[in-house]
């Protein structure tokens, strides 16, 4: 008799938490603010995340004591190409936006703790809401993302 084992993808998947933050800053003022108000050590990562042809920036920090990372992407960025048209504007260069998560286009930034954890989450969520140039900031249930493998690096 032949035993067939069949490994699940869900051991593979990332467990994280990812708070939605709408905010018209750039990124590098972003994070400048929120480790200000929340002691967050966030730097700028080397590399940006590539993900297609897009790149996405994005700051990092590796708290050690808690053993948790945390990640401030952005989710929208302008992408510049020359255009393939024929004609008067040929050469023309043309701007698209590229999303991170696609069915989250009002999001500008992403937040991500990993691996996740509620308290963490709810704590940073408070503090992250008195900072005066986010307008909005909100938890994301990451199971009802269709893109949630672009978050996981």
């Amino acid at each position: 008799m032949v035993t067939i084992h069949k490994i699940s993808e869900g051991l593979f998947m990332d467990s994280f938490d990812l708070i939605a933050l709408h905010c018209a800053m750039e990124c590098y003022a972003l994070a400048y603010h929120i480790n200000k108000a929340t002691g967050f050590k966030l730097v700028r990562a080397e590399e940006d995340l590539e993900i297609a042809t897009s790149s996405y920036p994005f700051y990092e920090w590796k708290d050690s004591i808690k053993d948790q990372e945390w990640y401030l992407i952005k989710n929208v960025v302008t992408v510049e190409e020359v255009g393939d048209d024929q004609g008067l504007f040929q050469d023309s260069m043309t701007t698209t936006l590229h999303y991170l998560i696609e069915e989250r286009k009002e999001i500008n930034y992403l937040l991500k703790l990993s691996p996740g954890n509620s308290n963490e989450i709810t704590k940073a969520l408070e503090i992250i809401r008195t900072v005066p140039s986010i307008s909005m900031a909100y938890q994301v249930d990451v199971e009802t993302l269709k893109s949630k493998r672009n978050l996981i690096f």
